[in-house]
């Protein structure tokens, strides 16, 4: 099942990635073994759509201030940055250590958020 940003229900106008684009990044045999809590053999839904939430939020934590979410939305950079973070926040639901290059592109991706509210850094 496929939740794309309109059908997730959060007190977000626009959130930055969908659950397809979270199932691409792991690949799908990896997205189901961390997103299938009772071993029924489907993705949890809501495992996806909790990250997708928790990733727009931090995204909204660093830019709200200094960009429109509704554009926001349409930066390339901001889509993938939020899929890295909801894959990074699936694998951090099941008490495991996202993978290491995960990990590291999420710090980079902090990093920059943290550059680009300072305004050494400016989205393109």
């Amino acid at each position: 099942m496929v939740i794309e940003p309109s059908d997730l229900t959060t007190d977000l106008t626009h959130v930055y990635t969908t659950s397809d684009r979270v199932e691409r990044l792991f690949g799908s045999f990896g997205s189901l073994e961390w997103t299938d809590h009772d071993n029924d053999g489907a993705s949890e839904p809501k495992t996806f759509e909790d990250a997708i939430y928790e990733a727009t939020s931090i995204i909204n934590q660093y830019l709200m201030g200094f960009y429109d979410p509704a554009e926001l939305v349409k930066s390339t950079w901001i889509v993938s940055a939020a899929t890295k973070l909801a894959v990074k926040r699936i694998c951090i639901n099941r008490l495991n250590a996202p993978p290491d290059h995960i990990l590291k592109e999420c710090e980079e991706i902090i990093a920059t958020l943290k550059d680009i509210q300072s305004g050494s850094t400016i989205l393109q």
